[in-house]
């Protein structure tokens, strides 16, 4: 992840923009160690074994979005639209995305700026699993 950060930030042209967005570290039981472990596993399992996982993380999913009063068949239905794959596509590409790395904010920021300089223009932060996204200008 730093090295690829580190080959695209140093195409930025003078006055350009880089945006990047970089999943969050987060400790704890179920945090980034956990998923690390789980897609590690997927993508080494027999194809039988993924789909068995596929189908429990599916289920979870909507179980929780009937939890949340969430309506899942409208969730999946408007989900390639808002996403450009199909909800089950990216069921698969989550749980087989390895190698899986995440940073803090900090570690994000504190790279960029002291490799490049780069000035933070605009952030969004996702305090869960996902991805925060950072847009710095090439001063």
């Amino acid at each position: 992840m730093w090295q690829a950060i580190e080959v695209a930030g140093n195409l930025v042209a003078p006055g350009g923009m880089f945006m990047i967005g970089i999943y969050n570290w987060q400790g704890g039981r179920r945090g980034t160690v956990l998923w690390q472990k789980l897609k590690k596993w997927y993508c080494t399992s027999p194809r039988w074994q993924r789909r068995i996982w596929e189908w429990t993380y599916i289920s979870w999913r909507l179980l929780y979005m009937v939890l949340v009063l969430r309506n899942p068949i409208t969730h999946i239905k408007n989900y390639q639209k808002n996403r450009g794959m199909s909800w089950f596509r990216d069921v698969s590409d989550w749980l087989g995305g390895y190698p899986y790395e995440a940073a803090t904010a900090g570690e994000v920021l504190d790279f960029v700026r002291s490799r490049f300089g780069f000035e933070l223009t605009k952030q969004k932060i996702d305090c869960g699993l996902g991805v925060s996204e950072y847009l710095f200008k090439n001063n």
